[in-house]
C-alpha cells in the first residue's frame, strides 16, 4: 500500500500531463449546460514478469451523466479483437521476426471530441475559484 504522499504525488502527475496537453481549459460555469463528475481510478503497473512496477492514478468522467447527442455521438474504443491478435502472433513466429511492445503515455488525452464537455474540477485541485469548470 501506498503512503499517502505518494497517492497525492501519482494525483499532481496527472494533472501535470492533462495541463501539458491542454486537455481542459478553465472556465466560468456555464448556465444551462450538463455538469460532468469525475473520480480517481488508480492501477497497479506490472512488469514482465508479473511483479508490481508502480501505480498510475487516471481521471475519468462518471460518463453516466452524458447526454447522447449532447455530450457524445457514439462510444467506442480502438481495440483488438483476441482473435486477431493470435493471427499477429502465428505469422510473427511462422516468419521469424520480432514483436515490440509499446506503451502510450497518455495517449487517450489526444483525441478530438466534436461537442462542449464540461467537468467539475478534481476536489483538492480546484483553480480559479468555486464557480470555474473545465471544459474539455
Amino acid at each position: 500500500m501506498l503512503e499517502p504522499e505518494a497517492w497525492w504525488t501519482l494525483m499532481v502527475n496527472e494533472i501535470n500531463v492533462m495541463k501539458a496537453r491542454r486537455v481542459y481549459e478553465l472556465v466560468d460555469r456555464p448556465e444551462g449546460k450538463n455538469m460532468i463528475g469525475l473520480k480517481w481510478v488508480y492501477t497497479p503497473k506490472f512488469d514482465g514478469n508479473g511483479g508490481i512496477l508502480g501505480q498510475k492514478s487516471r481521471i475519468v468522467a462518471m460518463g453516466y451523466s452524458q447526454i447522447q447527442g449532447v455530450d457524445f455521438k457514439e462510444t467506442y474504443t480502438a481495440t483488438m479483437h483476441l482473435e486477431s491478435f493470435h493471427v499477429v502472433l502465428a505469422i510473427v513466429a511462422s516468419l521469424g521476426l520480432v514483436i515490440w511492445q509499446l506503451d502510450f503515455v497518455a495517449a487517450y488525452l489526444n483525441s478530438d471530441i466534436d461537442f462542449e464537455v464540461y467537468m467539475e474540477q478534481p476536489q483538492g485541485f480546484s483553480e480559479g475559484g468555486g464557480d470555474k469548470v473545465w471544459k474539455l
